[in-house]
């Protein structure tokens, strides 16, 4: 309903007329907006858990020494961040790589094939095309893509970490 181009909120708020859904040039990037709010609450109890977790006694330390939020926030807390943005990164990453549901509900890969992911073309060549071979090569190549994402992350991770876990 908030891509309707006559009643959804995005025309209200935006005052044009935009068929979001059935125009090649904007099917994606709604079904990307819809994604990335869809993850946006997990992100964000994350962030959250990370942040009451971080020592309070390097905070204090800061203020007592004069540090400004700016600094603090600069030199404390975003580092002791880093492991948790790159955890959300990379499984908001793959998470989006593997966006199936969200395109088959929303625009069944139309119009054309404009929003065809690598998700849903495993989705096509298998059960529209019977194609079970040529799909599970795909799939096979969004398992690597996963696998690197993954091992990405934890070396990232890792070397944050100063390669203590």
């Amino acid at each position: 309903m908030m891509y309707n181009p006559q009643i959804g909120i995005f025309h209200s708020f935006l005052n044009i007329d935009i068929n979001w859904l059935y125009n090649s040039h904007w099917a994606l990037p709604a079904i990307m907006l819809m994604t990335v709010w869809k993850d946006f609450g997990y992100a964000v109890i994350l962030f959250l858990s990370a942040l009451h977790s971080l020592p309070e006694d390097a905070l204090e330390a800061a203020s007592v020494d004069g540090a400004s939020s700016w600094k603090r926030f600069r030199h404390i807390i975003w580092p002791l961040l880093r492991p948790m943005t790159i955890f959300v990164v990379i499984t908001s990453l793959i998470s989006y790589a593997q966006a199936y549901v969200q395109i088959l509900i929303m625009t069944q890969g139309g119009p054309g094939k404009s929003t065809f992911l690598i998700s849903y073309i495993i989705f096509d060549e298998a059960f529209q095309q019977y194609d079970f071979g040529y799909a599970s090569a795909i799939a096979f190549v969004l398992l690597v893509i996963t696998a690197a994402l993954t091992a990405m992350s934890f070396g990232l991770n890792s070397r944050s970490s100063g390669g203590q876990r």
